[in-house]
């Protein structure tokens, strides 16, 4: 993956093998371990306050997390006027209808069911870093020069 930047992943387990397979893509990764700290990062308060430099090129969310859950770290995200330009995933283990209407309604740009083997985990997590943090531009990113065309 060409493009630098950082990529904000709230998991509560560091040991998940989705934070391995992103780990190795060469982007540096920031783990929240609930849900507020993912919007502590996000607003640079506290331990966050040294983090990476602008905006993540991404953020992935466990769907269940503790403190607040991923939906709600999705609406609080694309309610606030500084954030809600941030690309969210969620990544759950099951469908829940009812959830992934609620991801979807709020401006989720993501909903991923977390794949079952480590095989498919590294295509299907490599593929979301390859989108999400290489190919897509939005006003936040750094990259702002491939608009214009230079």
């Amino acid at each position: 993956m060409a493009k630098h930047g950082w990529i904000l992943i709230a998991e509560d387990n560091e040991e998940d093998e989705v934070v391995e397979v992103l780990q190795q893509t060469g982007h540096k990764i920031v783990i929240a371990r609930n849900g507020a700290e993912a919007l502590s990062c996000l607003r640079r308060e506290g331990k966050y306050s040294l983090r990476p430099v602008g905006d993540p090129m991404f953020v992935l969310l466990k769907c269940r997390l503790p403190v607040y859950d991923g939906l709600l770290v999705l609406r609080t995200i694309k309610e606030d006027l500084h954030m809600m330009h941030l690309p969210v995933v969620i990544y759950a283990r099951s469908v829940m209808q009812e959830r992934l209407e609620a991801a979807y309604v709020w401006g989720v740009n993501g909903y991923i069911v977390k794949p079952r083997t480590r095989t498919e985990m590294v295509r299907v997590f490599s593929c979301v870093g390859q989108f999400w943090g290489v190919s897509n531009i939005h006003p936040g990113s750094r990259n702002g020069s491939a608009l214009s065309g230079s």
